[in-house]
């Protein structure tokens, strides 16, 4: 028998099983092999994926990865990279998508959930401006500025320009320490009482400012520092 045909019914039955029993029936090496089979046609990708996952250590920070160092650390092709990467970057709008469609957000704990799941793929710090109405419904998400993995810089004056722009009554400021813990700094308090100052000016009230990293959040308000 030939090598395609091993490679054919392998991937065949890998099918059959995802449309059985679910994705979630695969191991995340697996997973990760099936994927391939769509920009790595003619080759067994099950050891390209042992390698990759190797590599990276989860496919968490595979697939935060530039393309170039996953076709360079895994061996393959910047093409099969660059579809790992686009991937990615659209489970990340589908994602960011879902977030908005008006969730409530009226208690820490909730906010806390959602803004993990708005900054857990990014690996720069982000910081963000959750614009609510008087019923702490989520009116607009926005990405207020983009820096390295250590910091961000933000004028304060700028986040009460997108508060009053989309008429918000609230809001909750939000911002990103990747890979690091959530404790916020001495400029994250300042800025929070800047902020603070600056949208009460206008009768928009902030209801928190929330620190998260990629499983866990700081909340000011719980902590209440706000």
């Amino acid at each position: 028998m030939s090598t395609d045909n091993i490679h054919n019914g392998h991937r065949q039955r890998k099918r059959e099983r995802i449309k059985k029993y679910g994705a979630d029936s695969l191991e995340d090496h697996e997973l990760l092999e099936v994927l391939l089979y769509y920009c790595i046609p003619r080759k067994n990708t099950n050891p390209v994926a042992h390698k990759l996952l190797k590599e990276f250590g989860s496919l968490y920070e595979l697939f935060s990865a530039d393309y170039l160092d996953i076709a360079d650390k895994g061996e393959i092709s910047e093409n099969a990279a660059l579809f790992l990467t686009l991937t990615a970057e659209m489970a990340k709008k589908l994602n960011s998508k879902r977030l908005e469609k008006g969730e409530q957000l009226n208690t820490s704990k909730k906010a806390g959930a959602f803004c993990i799941d708005k900054l857990k793929f990014e690996r720069v710090e982000v910081f963000c401006l959750l614009c609510l109405d008087a019923a702490n419904r989520l009116i607009n998400i926005s990405e207020v500025n983009r820096g390295t993995a250590t910091g961000v810089e933000i004028k304060a004056r700028k986040l009460v320009e997108l508060a009053v722009r989309y008429k918000a009554v609230k809001v909750i400021l939000l911002h990103n320490h990747p890979g690091g813990n959530v404790l916020p700094s001495p400029e994250d308090v300042f800025l929070t009482n800047e902020a603070k100052r600056l949208l009460e000016s206008v009768e928009i009230e902030v209801v928190d400012h929330i620190v998260v990293n990629e499983d866990s959040y700081f909340s000011f308000s719980e902590r209440k520092m706000i």
